[in-house]
């Protein structure tokens, strides 16, 4: 492994990005808890969900890579940026409009008056009634819970498959295509699931799928690499 390895490097060094690619995808099939590899694949990465599994092999192996973290944070930060707070526009409102307005909040109407309490309360309730529901799984999870399902199809028998499970980690597999694994998710976070081509010749047409809650978020095709899909999960 570290001969092919060493290979690879050789390779990116000398430009051949593309030759480099396929060696450490062969590296990581057959050393998946070798950090290095990792490393080195995820300078090759072509994408951030690429490069987000790779960080998250790399913490697997050494959850004390400082640096892995904080690629990682980068990344997950720059995916989901805040959106910038509306401006409210100014309304004038006419003087006479104004004065009539303020003579007649001057004489308070009972019936009006407690109509309002009670549209108030009633709108609390609902909101209650509604976070009661929502949140009162055993867990403290929304009842059905974050539903994440992979898909992996192709024109090969099999595929190496690693994939965000129900806790945050990852599991790594050979499975017969098509794959469809259900989970459901414990926490809120980012999920992925790479694959790539069964064989040592990596060969073959490789496409996934991640569905959230029965909604499609994301797929992708590759020819001869391997594939990578990714979603955030509230």
């Amino acid at each position: 492994m570290d001969e092919l390895l060493q290979q690879g490097i050789t390779a990116y060094k000398a430009g051949k990005r593309d030759e480099a690619r396929k060696i450490f995808i062969t590296v990581v099939k057959q050393s998946p808890n070798s950090e290095s590899a990792w490393g080195w694949m995820y300078q090759v990465s072509n994408n951030d969900q690429e490069r987000t599994h790779c960080l998250k092999q790399i913490l697997r192996i050494n959850p004390k890579s400082e640096k892995a973290k904080q690629l990682l944070d980068t990344i997950t930060r720059n995916d989901f940026p805040f959106e910038p707070l509306q401006t409210q526009k100014n309304i004038v409102t006419p003087v006479a409009q104004t004065e009539k307005t303020t003579i007649s909040q001057k004489i308070p109407n009972p019936n009006q008056q407690t109509n309002t309490i009670l549209a108030i309360g009633a709108i609390l309730f609902v909101c209650f009634l509604c976070i009661f529901i929502y949140f009162s799984g055993s867990d403290g999870n929304p009842i059905g819970g974050r539903i994440v399902k992979y898909v992996v199809t192709g024109n090969t028998n099999t595929s190496s498959i690693s994939y965000t499970n129900e806790t945050g980690g990852d599991n790594s597999i050979e499975a017969n295509l098509p794959f469809q694994k259900e989970i459901t998710l414990k926490d809120a976070g980012f999920v992925s699931i790479l694959a790539w081509p069964g064989g040592s010749d990596l060969t073959g047409t490789i496409t996934c799928e991640v569905w959230v809650n029965g909604k499609l978020e994301e797929t992708t095709t590759a020819n001869n690499t391997l594939v990578t899909c990714g979603a955030y999960v509230p």
